[in-house]
């Protein structure tokens, strides 16, 4: 990117615009520490399993989503199916309607 004559070359910058910055400080935390703290988790897990996905911090997504997948809710159910991988897509969908069944008895 910052090799050809691209905007973000003569700026010096990449806007991220579709990322929070609580989000981006605590997808930086993980890059620098390899550690995030359950309260975290819990307050913004999906939106990290999303951006861990873009970034491609496979470590992330994959802690993230053991993670929802242990804390399942409607939230998590839904960027689960919606940005997990299609091979996990079904195993995904299986878990959230399980959780379902559960929280219906």
């Amino acid at each position: 990117m910052f090799a050809t004559d691209m905007r973000e070359t003569n700026s010096g910058r990449v806007p991220i615009e579709d990322i929070g910055s609580e989000i981006l400080e605590q997808l930086l935390h993980f890059i620098y520490t390899g550690n995030l703290t359950t309260a975290t988790m819990e307050s913004m897990g999906a939106e990290l399993y999303i951006a861990a996905d873009k970034f491609r911090i496979m470590e992330l997504k994959s802690g993230s989503e053991t993670f929802m997948l242990r804390h399942l809710s409607p939230h998590n159910c839904v960027v689960l199916v919606l940005h997990g991988y299609p091979s996990n897509l079904d195993s995904h969908w299986a878990n959230c309607k399980i959780r379902k069944a559960d929280n219906s008895t």
